[in-house]
């Protein structure tokens, strides 16, 4: 048994300091699990938009008129002059 209130200061510290690394592990382990998780749960929902983007670009074909190229508008050239549209 401890005798001098030095020793029994020793070992209160000694304690307390257990406690605070058993509780900063257990903080390190949960954040580490939170950190997978989210990993995990990031990870699905991007396969899952990736796939459904490539699924509807495949069913998608782009409407182009065969005789304009890609760059010319359908709706004509911008307006010029003082009264364009802003």
């Amino acid at each position: 048994m401890p005798s001098t209130t030095a020793d029994r200061a020793r070992a209160h510290g000694a304690h307390h300091r257990a406690r605070l690394a058993d509780l900063v592990q257990q903080l390190g382990d949960a954040f580490r699990e939170f950190a997978r998780t989210v990993a995990r749960t990031v990870a699905r929902i991007v396969t899952r938009t990736v796939r459904a983007t490539r699924a509807l670009a495949d069913q998608t074909t782009v409407r182009r008129a065969p005789d304009r190229p890609a760059h010319v508008s359908p709706y004509g050239p911008p307006p010029r002059g003082r009264h364009r549209r802003h």
